[in-house]
């Protein structure tokens, strides 16, 4: 029985080192995935807010709106907006009215502007422009109140 034996055991470990399986590859930590994945700068620090003509309020805060880290420039509030949404609606209205062609991206905060109606406008036709635009303005309350009542019949 040992002869057997003897015959027998080298034939199984040659057959085991020579073995056609292929090692198995080790799975990637899924920090690494997301690193090969990601476009390269993506995950970069972001720079702080700088920009040449909307310099920073003294100390960083804005002493009316209480803000840490804006720009100083003109503050919503000082235009009579109570909430960014405001800001938003006046935003979509001129691209509507096709005073801008812009894309608003209320998630990242930022506009778009890719071209806008002519500044040349002479200061006397402002009040003939305002009075077209409340007209229209005033024509669409009109028919969504009636288009109102008629739904309630």
């Amino acid at each position: 029985m040992l002869r057997v034996v003897n015959r027998i055991l080298p034939r199984a470990t040659s057959l085991r080192a020579l073995s056609t399986e292929k090692p198995k590859v080790p799975k990637k930590s899924k920090e690494e995935i997301m690193k090969e994945k990601t476009p390269a700068g993506k995950l970069d620090d972001l720079k702080p807010y700088e920009d040449p003509y909307l310099k920073k309020h003294p100390g960083g805060v804005n002493p009316i709106t209480g803000e840490i880290g804006g720009p100083a420039g003109p503050e919503p509030t000082s235009l009579g907006l109570s909430s960014v949404r405001e800001l938003e609606d006046i935003v979509i209205d001129a691209i509507y009215n096709k005073l801008i062609k812009a894309r608003l991206d209320s998630k990242g905060q930022f506009i778009e502007v890719d071209d806008w109606a002519s500044r040349d406008t002479p200061a006397s036709n402002i009040p003939a422009i305002i009075n077209v635009l409340t007209e229209f303005a005033q024509s669409a309350a009109d028919v969504r109140q009636h288009t109102l009542v008629d739904a309630d019949r």
